[in-house]
């Protein structure tokens, strides 16, 4: 693994390394990484994977939906940093390292991670700005990890995308409810 960060070292990322590929499928989907000119506009729909805890049970992770944000706690957010709101308010705790997936026009982008013991505002340290970083240390061409987004509207038949009127129970990290396999190409007509 490869990891910035730390004291005066960067922003809080890290990249692994697997022995073995993935297989992707229903459960486990690609996420594709933002050019370094990437900026999603503000209000854009996002998940994050956060900790809930109801004393006397032990944590437990959810996906909860998060709309960016262009402040920070009021301030414009740094350039590296990405800031969120939480429906209602909710004051949940976000996991060190938690993944910021948004939904653009189809494509599923890795935004960001949350740094750890962040408070206040839900802040996460920008995926866009590491472009340079990540493929200086994987070595791989740049489209293979690397996506811009769509110009249209995605295939609304596809099972990568949301339903279009998701309720508050959509989970982007549930299986969906299909068997057509989203790695082979649609028909059309």
């Amino acid at each position: 693994g490869a990891y910035v960060g730390g004291p005066g070292g960067g922003p809080d990322l890290a990249l692994l390394r697997l022995e073995l590929p993935l297989t992707f499928d229903l459960a486990l989907r690609p996420l594709c990484l933002p050019h370094g000119h990437h900026q999603p506009p503000p209000g854009t729909r996002c998940w994050a994977t956060v900790a809930t805890s109801a004393p006397p049970s032990p944590q437990q992770l959810q996906s909860v939906e998060v709309t960016l944000g262009g402040s920070c706690r009021g301030d414009p957010a740094p350039s590296d940093s990405l800031c969120v709101t939480l429906p209602g308010g909710s004051p949940l705790q976000l996991l060190g390292g938690s993944p910021l997936s948004c939904l653009e026009r189809g494509v599923w982008f890795l935004l960001g991670a949350a740094g750890p013991g962040v408070k206040g505002s839900p802040h996460f340290t920008a995926a866009a700005p590491q472009e340079h970083w990540v493929l200086g240390v994987t070595g791989v061409p740049q489209g293979a990890f690397f996506a811009e987004t769509p110009t249209e509207e995605g295939d609304p038949n596809s099972p990568w995308e949301p339903p279009e009127t998701p309720d508050s129970s959509w989970d982007p990290l549930e299986t969906p409810k299909t068997t057509r396999d989203p790695l082979q190409p649609t028909e059309t007509t």
